[in-house]
């Protein structure tokens, strides 16, 4: 008799050996080769790579007020650091920094505890002292600025 961990096994071998990704008919594995129709602009956005490994810092820290003061607040730092294109859905804040610092981006959650707010702030980028200083001063700020 076979015992049942050995037949659990097949049994679970040939459900997966029927998922595969090759092709049945030669059809449908022709590659069809890239016109010359395609933009080099087009292929540029496409490339993701970068010239640095970013650096991420980030810190958490009990605040006073509710989730939405907290993000508020946040918001007005990133913008007052000088991020763009700043984003705030519900508590959470978000933002890239361009200019002569680009590549750098911030975030900031804010959630709701009983008494108080829990918010936490990640800032990456290409200069790990830039990105430690970002993040410090908006740390700092969550809990400095009045409403």
């Amino acid at each position: 008799m076979i015992p049942t961990r050995t037949l659990f096994a097949l049994a679970s071998l040939s459900l997966f050996m029927g998922c595969s990704s090759v092709p049945t008919d030669q059809a449908s594995a022709t590659v069809v080769p890239q016109t010359a129709t395609s933009k080099p602009e087009q292929d540029a956005l496409m490339d993701v790579r970068r010239d640095f490994v970013p650096h991420l810092w980030s810190d958490h820290k009990f605040v006073a007020g509710t989730a939405e003061q907290c993000a508020r607040r946040g918001e007005d730092s990133l913008r007052l650091l000088g991020f763009d294109h700043v984003v705030r859905n519900g508590t959470f804040v978000y933002g890239n920094f361009f200019g002569e610092f680009s590549g750098n981006r911030a975030a900031v959650k804010c959630v709701a505890m009983a008494d108080r707010t829990f918010a936490y702030t990640m800032v990456a980028g290409p200069r790990v002292k830039l990105v430690e200083r970002l993040r410090n001063e908006i740390v700092w700020r969550l809990d400095t600025r009045e409403d």
